[in-house]
């Protein structure tokens, strides 16, 4: 996670007195958020692609797809925002924290085709979002990577995010899905408008390269030798 507690940014501030180079993020973002600059190794994250099957193509009344807890630092009133306008159907996984945020937003957006589809196992789960147009990543605080990122794009489906947090270095504008100011919902719905000309291949190939768990492994070993060496280093 990003820095959201005094607790973790003191754990954290101690860890590189005492050991420097010995602390790694996921994403610049978030180590920006602790204040650390180039004091962190920034690996990324991963998946086991090979769980995840790329579907090459969909129908093209296609639903829109959202992965995450539901809660309000997940943008879901956004979500909302964004289903009344474009008249598109959304469909949500995952964990069902706030009840009463979901409520909110359905009152706010009456006629916003949005449905709740549960909190589904790895493969079932792919095995859903590998059928949406999109998946949206509408979240308002600083996420340290978006592994919903590279889930959806292993499964050949292109992410529209806002350009927050870890989600920004993952995606590919233009090429594995779109960026867009944080909050700007006009935004978002235009970016939409621009999904069927992305290829999905390109999204597998993406992760397939850049986060598998291969990929993933290969950057947390440079990461641990540098730290070995450079604790010797200055020992």
């Amino acid at each position: 996670m990003a820095s959201i507690t005094d607790a973790m940014d003191d754990a954290i501030e101690e860890r590189l007195l005492n050991a420097p180079f010995s602390v790694a993020m996921h994403s610049k973002a978030q180590a920006e958020t602790f204040g650390l600059g180039h004091q962190a190794r920034v690996i990324g994250s991963g998946v086991a692609v090979e769980r995840y099957d790329c579907v090459q193509q969909v129908a093209d009344n296609a639903p829109l797809g959202f992965i995450g807890r539901v809660s309000p630092e997940k943008g879901i009133l956004d979500l909302f925002h964004i289903a009344s306008v474009t008249k598109r159907h959304v469909k949500v996984w995952g964990l069902m924290q706030d009840a009463l945020c979901w409520e909110e937003a359905r009152r706010a957006y009456p006629t916003a085709n949005v449905t709740y589809e549960g909190f589904l196992p790895t493969d079932q789960l792919q095995g859903e979002v590998g059928q949406c147009a999109a998946v949206l990543m509408t979240s308002k605080w600083v996420e340290a990577f978006g592994n919903v990122a590279i889930e959806a794009m292993a499964c050949g489906v292109p992410v529209v995010s806002y350009r927050r947090g870890g989600p920004s270095e993952v995606i590919l504008h233009g090429e594995t899905g779109f960026l867009v100011e944080p909050d700007d919902i006009a935004g978002m719905v235009a970016a939409l408008a621009g999904v069927p000309a992305l290829s999905r291949q390109r999204c597998r190939t993406h992760v397939e390269t850049e986060f598998s768990t291969k990929a993933f492994a290969v950057r947390s070993e440079m990461w641990l030798r540098e730290a070995v060496r450079q604790f010797h280093a200055v020992s």
